[in-house]
């Protein structure tokens, strides 16, 4: 089975990360009806496929994947779980309540992606991981 990500008028980070977490391509749901079809065809044939987004884009798409491995392959899950979280604005004790650890995990979580990520602040480290494309910025919708 092919998965591609399909959205209208998608800016290459988005593209990045379906492509990062397994879609077999992208399609912009705003291309000719022909061209449409055709992505979906050459996805059954495991063909992997960029439809819609400008070709200049592919560099910068292609890049975004990269910095996300990285980032990602450096910190262990439960990292970027907190990293997830505070990138939503809370406090060390209000990540701490919501993942159900001590304040102190938490602040020792952090101090280890912050080396991890060559950084010294937690604005730093959730600028990085949001570049990467890991954690998004601001309360979940």
């Amino acid at each position: 089975m092919a998965v591609l990500g399909c959205g209208a008028r998608s800016d290459p980070m988005a593209i990045s990360r379906a492509l990062f977490v397994g879609a077999d391509g992208y399609v912009d749901k705003n291309v000719e009806p022909l061209e449409f079809l055709d992505a979906l065809r050459r996805a059954a044939d495991r063909e992997m496929v960029l439809a819609g987004p400008p070709s200049e884009w592919v560099g910068t798409i292609a890049r975004g994947i990269e910095r996300r491995k990285e980032v990602e392959t450096r910190l262990t899950q439960r990292e970027c779980e907190v990293l997830a979280v505070a990138a939503e604005g809370l406090t060390a004790r209000e990540i701490a309540k919501r993942l159900g650890v001590r304040e102190r995990t938490v602040t020792t979580h952090l101090g280890r992606i912050y080396g991890k990520l060559g950084v010294g602040t937690r604005v730093a480290a959730i600028r990085a991981a949001s570049l990467s494309g890991l954690v998004a910025v601001g309360a979940p919708e």
